[in-house]
């Protein structure tokens, strides 16, 4: 099935590819930090040669500090630049005035949940005792939280257009639209895991505190200092 999208927001990555698809857009937004990204003449004359109008726009300032701290929820804040939250921000601003606002899921409730449920007053790895419910396996990988995107319509009003792994997975877990440099809509979301290479127990990231990283790296069930962060795939 072919889509058209109406408000489409680029990356670098897709002006450094050439793609054809921009051309039919309605709209084409940039940011500034995207602009500042871009400078070797060929994607610049690619940018100045776009058959209408594009638009440079910048997200406003408190959407960029949800999305900053969304990023930070699901693990993502530290392969995101600047410029990168940029266009995720606009894209979900654009999402509000133009798309389907009902979609948008900013609040991750597992994440709260467990951050009110861990004592706080123990190292993880060393005193803490979880059963094995607190991890996934083949048993109760069901149970796992799984986020979907839906794109039935063959006209989208807004999405963002990028080759990031990190811009993608954000923007799906936002609910937001978001497609290759090819064109082709992404579906597959990446989640991320803690794997022990000692013991080969693995957690969700959800079960692991919010705290700096540098505190994120002791195994919940032999103590060892020997997570390491994996991600998989959820598709649909």
């Amino acid at each position: 099935m072919e889509h058209t999208f109406k408000h489409l927001v680029v990356d670098s990555s897709v002006l450094f590819k050439n793609t054809e698809f921009i051309n039919d857009c309605d709209c084409i937004y940039v940011t500034d930090e995207i602009v500042r990204e871009i400078k070797d003449s060929k994607s610049k004359n690619r940018l100045g040669n776009i058959p209408h109008n594009w638009i440079v726009r910048n997200p406003l300032v408190k959407t960029i500090e949800k999305v900053k701290l969304f990023t930070l929820k699901i693990g993502e804040n530290k392969a995101l630049s600047e410029a990168d939250i940029s266009i995720i921000s606009l894209t979900l601003d654009l999402e509000y005035e133009f798309g389907e606002p009902e979609k948008i899921k900013l609040d991750l409730k597992q994440i709260n949940s467990y951050d009110e449920e861990s004592p706080k007053n123990k190292l993880p790895g060393f005193y803490l005792n979880p059963n094995d419910n607190d991890w996934i396996s083949p048993k109760n990988t069901k149970q796992v939280p799984t986020f979907t995107l839906n794109l039935t319509d063959q006209n989208i009003n807004v999405v963002c257009a990028t080759s990031d792994f990190a811009i993608q997975n954000t923007c799906l877990h936002l609910g937001l639209n978001v497609i290759s440099p090819s064109g082709k809509i992404i579906k597959e979301l990446r989640k991320f895991i803690y794997v022990c290479s000692c013991c080969q127990r693995f957690a969700s990231f959800f079960y692991i505190r919010i705290c700096d990283d540098k505190t994120r790296k002791f195994c919940f069930y032999c103590g060892y200092d020997s997570l390491k962060k994996t991600s998989y795939i959820i598709n649909d």
